[in-house]
């Protein structure tokens, strides 16, 4: 089975910046970075949640991805990329990045989507838990519904495929019209950017758009992201 992989877009007003020190990619090398990085408002569910040593994603348009095979050669499991985007960026018809993120495992939450996922139990219910607050608890309140959890890859040295926060030389988000992509590939995102539904990618049409990131990106931020004061 291939993996699949998929834009997904979100609401710009959901996001906020935020100032932070982390680990990132420059320049080929890992460096301690600081600057600005967009994230889901703290205020409500962090999802993707990016300060756990995984990041995890759960909720946001994640029942609408193929998660098992059902007949077909492929679906969301590991390797598979995510690639977060501004909703309001591609009616415009760019697309702008705040999170690439690459499945390094795929977890199925318990007791009929009421429990975390069991490598997460000592989350389940603890109000002392950041986990829980800030990412696990929404379903309990009826807000979203816990199917799957997707733990992020991780940067490694070996390894060329990674999840990272896309930022350019001028210190935003990346962003780049969808002119540059093939024809074929802004069809099939025009056809999707009306209800902002998750636009599925084929091997190749994934690997166009992380070649596109990789031109524009001046900083790939990894991991250890600690805030520092809010923009």
């Amino acid at each position: 089975m291939n993996p699949l992989h998929y834009i997904i877009f979100h609401p710009d007003y959901a996001r906020e910046q935020l100032k932070v020190q982390a680990d990132a990619i420059i320049n080929g090398e890992k460096r301690t970075w600081k600057g600005t990085i967009w994230i889901d408002e703290q205020r409500g569910n962090e999802d993707p949640y990016i300060f756990n040593s995984n990041w995890l994603y759960s909720y946001c348009h994640a029942t609408q991805i193929k998660r098992n095979s059902n007949g077909y050669d492929s679906y969301v499991m590991q390797n598979s990329y995510l690639f977060f985007c501004n909703g309001d960026s591609v009616d415009k018809d760019y697309l702008q990045f705040d999170t690439v993120f690459n499945v390094a495992k795929v977890t199925k939450w318990l007791d009929d989507c009421k429990t975390v996922p069991s490598e997460f139990s000592i989350h389940n219910k603890n109000n002392k838990s950041e986990l829980w607050r800030r990412h696990f608890r929404f379903p309990s309140l009826g807000i979203h519904k816990g199917k799957y959890t997707y733990l992020s890859k991780n940067w490694s040295e070996l390894d060329d495929s990674y999840s990272f926060l896309p930022i350019s030389k001028e210190g935003e988000r990346v962003i780049f019209s969808i002119k540059e992509l093939p024809i074929e590939l802004i069809n099939k995102i025009k056809g999707k950017r009306f209800g902002k539904y998750p636009v599925p990618l084929t091997e190749e049409e994934k690997n166009i758009i992380l070649e596109l990131l990789n031109k524009y990106s001046e900083v790939k931020v990894i991991s250890n992201i600690v805030k520092q004061n809010k923009v």
